[in-house]
């Protein structure tokens, strides 16, 4: 285009050979419940404007968040923002060339590229983000018991004046159970048997 002698020259960039590659960051993602969590899509290709692509978003189940935000960063990259994730979700990016494309790209015929990538949200419910596996350590029956993980035994001296080893089990429940000094013998006593 040419105005008083001033030229506009206008320059499509177009990459018709390449195929349609699809990168999800993060990978994979691991969450806490209720958090937010952003995550891009790019391609390999480099468009010379929005009108040569769609990038589309899904999350499978849908309902397993509070909102979704994505917006396109340049035009071979889109960025998504879920909010309030309540539940273990696939995202999935779909990236596809338009018709604008195909007829622009000599040799392309009837075809236009696209691709697909995901990625797996897991979400770490209340009870598992932030449950003791083990029974804190407690003075209790006059021994101090040590912290230990469920569905084990702690094993600890006699409390004074008794030898032996007592025995405490902290259940699945996360609770100690009544110790077992039924090893322990009293100090006065076993010197009259011996």
């Amino acid at each position: 285009v040419s105005d008083r002698h001033h030229i506009q020259e206008s320059h499509l960039i177009m990459n018709c050979s390449s195929k349609l590659h699809i990168v999800m960051t993060p990978p994979l993602a691991t969450v806490y419940y209720g958090s937010d969590l952003q995550i891009n899509c790019r391609t390999s290709k480099f468009w010379d404007s929005q009108e040569q692509y769609n990038i589309e978003w899904t999350l499978i189940p849908p309902n397993h968040s509070s909102s979704h935000i994505s917006e396109t960063i340049v035009y071979h990259s889109s960025d998504i923002t879920i909010r309030n994730i309540t539940g273990d979700t696939e995202v999935e990016c779909t990236v596809s060339e338009t018709e604008i494309v195909r007829n622009w790209c000599p040799g392309k015929g009837s075809k236009t590229d696209s691709g697909k990538s995901s990625i797996h949200i897991r979400v770490l419910k209340p009870e598992q983000s932030s449950k003791k596996i083990y029974c804190p350590r407690e003075i209790a029956y006059g021994i101090n018991w040590q912290e230990t993980h469920i569905n084990k035994y702690d094993q600890q001296l006699c409390p004074v004046g008794f030898s032996g080893v007592c025995s405490r089990a902290c259940d699945d429940k996360i609770h100690w159970k009544i110790p077992d000094c039924s090893k322990c013998t009293f100090n006065q006593l076993s010197k009259v048997f011996h």
